[in-house]
């Protein structure tokens, strides 16, 4: 759109802008033909969006079956349980190797559990930093 500043510089600005402003206040309508034709192409898609009855609705599952799905089948679930067993033998009885690597990590060991404080956890990270 062009400003008054416009047409005062330009004068076929202004000459453009009576045009334009004719074609704003007459809007063009579309020939009947035209929308026959495209209610008739809405009418054959519509048609064959209707659902046909042999189409059986399930609904979603449910419960442990729902769960599986979300895992990504009995395969991942058992892998899942695998590895949650693992962990818990490695946590009730952990192997030597285990132990060693796990002193070398931790420079001081506390016998008892009442001499730990709080803060003896916060010295590894310190350590590290």
């Amino acid at each position: 759109m062009t400003h008054d500043k416009d047409t005062k510089r330009n004068p076929e600005g202004s000459f453009l802008e009576t045009h334009f402003e004719a074609a704003r206040q007459t809007a063009p309508a579309p020939g009947k033909d035209l929308v026959q034709r495209i209610l008739a192409d809405a009418n054959e898609v519509q048609s064959g969006l209707s659902v046909s009855p042999e189409v059986s609705v399930r609904s979603a599952p449910r419960g442990i079956v729902a769960l599986l799905q979300t895992l990504g089948g009995w395969p991942a679930a058992a892998s899942l349980s695998s590895a949650a067993a693992v962990g818990l033998w490695i946590g009730i009885a952990p192997p030597d190797a285990l132990t060693l690597v796990a002193q070398d990590l931790l420079p001081t060991q506390v016998a008892d559990g009442d001499d730990a404080t709080a803060s003896d956890g916060f010295d590894f990270f310190e350590e590290m930093l």
